[in-house]
């Protein structure tokens, strides 16, 4: 490259400006293209592979992902991580992925193992950055960019010693977002140790399998394992046509007399053929004539959750095992008894519906059939005009054109035009023009007509005709990028490349620069090359032009990008004559961007970074268990990421605040553990591995796409460099070299009344400033990220006009000279307002001088007095920058709901919610009133703002609130459901910041009737309460003297009496008794005292009782009969 180099150098910098020759090195020629060849495309490059394991299949086999349920299980081990970062009660919220992904990488003839061995130990991470495409579903899930970073952890195949390595992996979560299926995963490294290119991949989920006995099987029919190469082979490359960046599932047919598609979730990375479940039916008639009958899948397209198909003038559909999607469980067909001869494609949804095209034939001849898919298709007539008169349906056009195709083609290479104006004075050739499709690009608001010729149109009134393309083929299927970018086949399977904007057409194959490339290929023993090939399909990813073929000596089926920059490059340099005059002096070398401003501020990309869990380990190799604690760890923070979509504002903004606010303080200690080995479950988890990036840094490129609200500007700056080695070329040698184009509203020229203006402000003929702004044109207000208007900034380097390679790569992007930036006009995804509980309660309370919470307080939901002033204020947060700031601008507030519990909140209907809402002062409104009275009003609607924000409650007579019954001993209360939203009264922004959320009232006055009831009802009970205890104190002494006479008989009862009394004889008054033998001294028990009868004196007897019972007292011993006298009572 330097040779080459130093050969322009020569050839630009001579003294002499004008014929001069260049001595031929062939010698030295060949190898400077192998060395460049070799640099490019990389015999020497290590290349990143992934794979999807399941979540207990870690190490195995490439798995399907279909499951997105979350793994509960894991929270099992969130449970015992007492003393750590996690509180073991919000276990529950720690679940997992269904899925691994698996990251390896190989080298040019390396031992993969051994190769990763070596960047395991010279310090390489790869890291994996996922980024979930936002669902179309708008309504159900809110447009969003999200994006996660987390880095991989490196785990074992096998089981390794601690002084022993052996193969190993890397692993990460593969995260899953709710309602999206297209997932982009980039994987590049931490720049240490070996030296790995990032590479993107797409993982998404395939709805159309599902799991049998046997194992994951497609639910579309029969899965072809061994298939013979000859069907693909002798097939002709056909389109594959899918929704624009929402298909998880792309679809291929045209397999000869085969029901038999190509089916992949992976790009075409790889691919499952499977063979349909559908009838091949024949039914040609009169009315709809079919030349031959053929199983042939003839068309196929692809949608977020639908495949449509098309065999003979049968039309079936099928919907996969989505999200809120009615999977089907069988092929349907539709369309019934029409004739149908084409199905077209609709690359760009409208309000979240995806549609298709059918074009009729037979009787239908002559129209279209609109099909809607938003949970099952539907389709409605359109009239079509055929040729010469075409036309667009209005949905698609927006407005009805009819224009007349000219019926031969035009005189433009016989004069080297590049391209001629249609305006009716132009001369024709007798070569008919025969139109076979259209196509359309939204950002760009280019229209063509494609056939054995190609028309170009800005706004469908007028066209140009592209000369440098009649080929003797005509156009077979047409292919765009949508970045600027086309490619077309034609019938012979020649492929032509041009960039929109420009007017010249290159032919990539066959053609010179292509076989010099084959021949460099075959120098280098290349494999994905052979001379032998047949394309089966051309299409476009985020890598670029990618193509599908085979060869015999393969046998099977290979994506590879198309390698355009090399191609083009060969072809020009085939085309450099000895003697050469120099018609433009001044090529650019190189390019740079400078003064880029934040990108997320623009590009609208919310990011999350994770990082695995410390382990215990001697080589830090994870296990099972710390990847599960991984799971655990990126599903709570994507959670966290869910959650914070709440209407209520917390204290900081910032969804992972809430994670370590209790754990915040305990950080050291917990290191402190890790560092002595003692952390529980062997993984340390460092809170600040897990974060939301609201700072990124730009990256020296343009951005793909960028998000303008009203009156916004993208502003940078770019630099052009002239230098050969030493060689510079001055000013007057080179004019401005860059040429801006811009695109905008369709229904208007471009350079009048586009929604965007570009500014260049030229320094000098190599600098220059850049500024794209919004021109306050598109009109009304939507919810962020809904129903944007597309249009598009195309940037263009002036340049010779066959130099059609750079010579070094440009920042404006892979093309040769030219970038377009996407822009998109209106409310930017990731804004939101919020309700400020924190201020609001603070402002509330001083202004009313006390602040009263319900009895029963919710932190995250608190109360507010029904007789206190109302003060809401609001917050307009940036979901992606971090940046919260007070909401400043106009706004309406309504009641749209409630009830005297949340449990019983519903909705009011459009009367009601006029009746509860009414400014006027003739019939106020029943719930509320603004404390200012201002004489704007909207709609019968008042308009509030953050100056006047006071709201007094009213809850008049037929009211939903009025007369609420308290429930228990709390004061009545009620449930407000409130909508606050700027839309049509604040005209500063695009964005109709729209919120709903719930307040809680309590203390709801009673009005006079309800009143007198509880009061005469609360008077009566206290009355009685007062007499009950009145009585009481009066009849106190009746009732203490009854109850003591009650007592008083209850001890005589349970006392000894005479002739029913029983013996008490105490420890003390026992004496030893002998049995059957001589009488022992006996010892004279005492008394029994302490009984009292009340016809007896005291020590239980009367004085004569007292004295006779002592000679009574007696022990017979000797006859056998124990007897005890005591009294009168006898005991044996």
């Amino acid at each position: 490259m330097v040779f080459t180099k130093r050969l322009l150098c020569a050839k630009y910098c001579s003294k002499r400006w004008g014929r001069y020759r260049i001595i031929r090195l062939p010698h030295l020629g060949l190898p400077v293209l192998i060395v460049a060849q070799w640099k490019e495309h990389g015999l020497w490059k290590c290349l990143w592979k992934v794979a999807l394991n399941k979540f207990d299949n870690l190490g195995g086999e490439k798995d399907v992902m279909f499951k997105v349920k979350p793994v509960r299980h894991v929270a099992e081990i969130f449970k015992n991580l007492g003393e750590s970062a996690i509180d073991p009660k919000d276990s529950m919220f720690y679940m997992g992925f269904p899925y691994y992904l698996k990251i390896s990488f190989t080298c040019y003839q390396e031992n993969k193992a051994a190769i990763i061995r070596k960047g395991y130990l010279t310090g390489l991470k790869p890291i994996a950055l996922v980024a979930f495409q936002s669902p179309l579903n708008t309504k159900k899930w809110k447009p969003e960019q999200l994006e996660i970073e987390m880095e991989a952890a490196p785990y074992p195949i096998q089981n390794c010693k601690f002084d022993e390595l052996c193969s190993l992996n890397w692993f990460t979560p593969m995260p899953i977002k709710n309602g999206s299926v297209v997932m982009k995963v980039k994987i590049y490294s931490n720049h240490l140790g070996l030296s790995v290119e990032e590479k993107t991949f797409s993982i998404n989920i395939n709805g159309f399998v599902e799991q049998r006995k046997d194992g994951v099987t497609s639910s579309l029919g029969e899965e072809v394992q061994n298939w013979p190469l000859f069907m693909m082979e002798s097939a002709k490359s056909q389109p594959i046509w899918s929704t624009h960046n929402h298909a998880p599932v792309l679809i291929l047919g045209g397999i000869h007399n085969q029901k038999i598609v190509l089916l992949s979730d992976t790009a075409f990375e790889d691919f499952t053929m499977v063979e349909l479940a559908i009838d091949s039916c024949w039914l040609g008639s009169i009315s709809c004539p079919q030349i031959e009958s053929s199983s042939t899948i003839l068309d196929a397209i692809a949608m977020e959750s639908t495949l449509f198909i098309r065999q003979n003038q049968l039309i079936y559909y099928f919907t996969g095992n989505y999200y809120l999607r009615a999977r089907s469980r069988r092929w349907t067909r539709t369309l019934h008894n029409l004739c149908i001869k084409k199905l077209c494609p609709v690359f760009f949804p409208s309000n979240g519906t995806e549609h298709v095209l059918a074009l009729g034939a037979g009787n239908e001849e002559g129209y279209i059939f609109f099909g809607s898919v938003k949970g099952e298709a539907a389709f409605s007539p359109a009239p079509f005009l055929s040729h010469p008169h075409l036309a667009l349906p209005l949905s698609a056009l927006r407005q009805p054109l009819n224009y007349e195709i000219p019926a031969f083609i035009p005189e433009g290479r016989r004069y080297n035009y590049s391209f001629v104006m249609l305006l009716g004075l132009e001369t024709y050739s007798t070569k008919p023009l025969i139109p076979k499709g259209i196509s359309y690009n939204p950002f760009t608001d280019l229209f063509f007509i494609w056939g054995n010729a190609i028309l170009q149109s800005y706004d469908r009134i007028n066209y140009i005709f592209l000369s440098e393309f009649q080929g003797p083929s005509p156009i077979k299927y047409f292919i765009s990028s949508f970045r600027g970018e086309i490619a077309f086949v034609t019938e012979n399977e020649e492929i032509w490349y041009f960039f929109e904007g420009s007017y010249s057409i290159f032919r990539l194959c066959p053609s010179e620069g292509w076989q010099v490339f084959l021949d460099m290929q075959h120098i280098q023993n290349g494999e994905d090359y052979s001379p032998n090939e047949t394309m089966i399909s051309l299409f476009f990813d985020h890598e670029g032009l990618q193509q599908v073929w085979t060869s015999p000596c393969r046998k099977k089926l290979i994506k590879r990008k198309f390698p355009i920059s090399r191609v083009l490059e060969y072809q020009q340099l085939g085309m450099f004559s000895y003697n050469v005059e120099i018609l433009d002096v001044c090529p650019f070398i190189s390019m740079r961007i400078e003064d880029l401003p934040a990108p997320q501020r623009y590009t609208r990309q919310e990011r999350y970074r994770a990082q695995p869990p410390d382990v215990l380990h001697p080589l830090g190799f994870h296990t099972n268990v710390s990847l599960a604690i991984y799971q655990g760890l990126v599903y709570h923070l994507l959670w966290l990421h869910w959650k914070y979509n709440k209407p209520y504002a917390d204290p900081v903004h910032d969804p992972t605040w809430s994670w370590w606010r209790n754990k915040k303080s305990y950080q050291d200690y917990y290191t402190y553990l890790a560092s002595n080995w003692k952390s529980q479950g062997g993984v340390h988890i460092n809170m600040e591995h897990y974060s939301k990036i609201y700072h990124l840094s730009p990256q020296k490129q343009l951005p793909e796409s960028i998000y303008l609200d009203k009156g916004n500007d993208y502003a940078f700056s770019i630099f052009i460099s002239t230098d050969l080695g030493g060689c510079s070329l001055t000013a007057r040698q080179c004019p401005n070299l860059l040429g801006t184009e811009r695109r905008g509203d369709p229904r208007a020229s471009p350079s009048q009344h586009a929604p965007v203006i570009i500014i260049i402000i030229i320094l000098s003929s190599h600098f220059g400033q850049v500024t794209i702004s919004d021109r306050h044109m598109c009109f009304g207000q939507d919810l962020s990220g809904a129903n944007l208007m597309m249009t598009s900034a195309l940037f263009k380097v002036r340049r010779p006009r066959k130099l059609a390679q750079r010579l070094s790569p440009s920042p404006l992007g892979p093309g040769q000279g030219h970038n377009m930036i996407s822009v998109f006009i209106g409310c930017p995804p990731g804004k939101r307002l919020a309700f400020d509980i924190t201020y609001t309660m603070e402002y509330t309370s001083t202004k009313n001088k006390h602040f009263f919470d319900c009895t029963y307080h919710v932190p995250e939901m608190p109360c507010f007095l029904f007789k206190d002033v109302f003060y809401p204020f609001f917050l307009i947060q940036d979901m992606v920058t971090g940046e919260s700031g007070r909401f400043t601008g106009s706004y309406i507030l309504k009641v749209i709901g409630g009830g005297p519990s949340m449990a019983e909140i519903r909705d009011y209907s459009e009367e009601e919610i006029s009746q509860y809402n009414k400014p006027e002062e003739s019939s106020p409104s029943l719930i509320w009133e603004a404390l200012e009275k201002t004489s704007e009003k909207k709609k019968k609607l008042n308009i509030m703002s953050w100056k006047n924000p006071g709201i007094v409650w009213l809850c008049l007579q037929k009211s939903p609130c009025h007369e609420i019954i308290p429930k228990g001993f709390s004061p009545p209360e009620f449930y407000l459901k409130l909508m606050v939203t700027n839309r049509d009264v604040d005209n500063s922004t695009y964005c109709d910041y729209h919120l709903i959320f719930i307040l809680h009232l309590h203390g709801l006055p009673f009005s006079s009737g309800p009143a007198v009831n509880y009061l005469m009802v609360s008077t009566g009970f206290f009355l009685g309460l007062i007499v009950l205890y009145v009585f009481c104190q009066l009849i106190k002494a009746k009732v203490t003297e009854t109850w003591n006479q009650i007592k008083k008989r209850i001890q005589e009862m349970t006392t000894f009496r005479s002739g029913e009394g029983r013996i008490r004889v105490e420890p003390v008054a026992l004496f030893p008794l002998r049995l059957g033998g001589k009488p022992g001294p006996v010892r004279r028990e005492r008394g029994l005292q302490g009984i009292r009868d009340p016809h007896r004196g005291e020590g239980g007897g009367t004085p004569k009782e007292k004295c006779s019972s002592r000679s009574r007292r007696e022990l017979d011993l000797g006859s056998g009969k124990k007897v005890l006298r005591v009294g009168r009572g006898r005991a044996r």
